[in-house]
């Protein structure tokens, strides 16, 4: 298993509805055993682990992108 990522990712959710999460992301195994988990920021919550076969053998459809944060106070403009 490789370390958990640091960054915030936006993730694809399994599924026809497409929905959306955001998590950190660890990858781990090789061929087609490789996995992804998803890992909430929330305690409450699992991990939830899949294999990259589920996503079409690709990684890019697991992953959006990483989470960018940006704040401005915009009450003064």
């Amino acid at each position: 298993m490789t370390d958990i990522m640091t960054d915030i990712i936006h993730v694809r959710e399994l599924g026809h509805d497409g929905g959306g999460m955001v998590k950190l992301v660890s990858l781990g195994g090789k061929g087609d055993e490789q996995i992804i988990i998803f890992y909430s920021d929330n305690k409450k919550y699992a991990p939830e682990m899949y294999k990259i076969s589920e996503y079409n053998n690709n990684i890019r459809n697991a992953i959006v992108g990483k989470i960018v944060w940006a704040w401005a106070d915009l009450s003064q403009k």
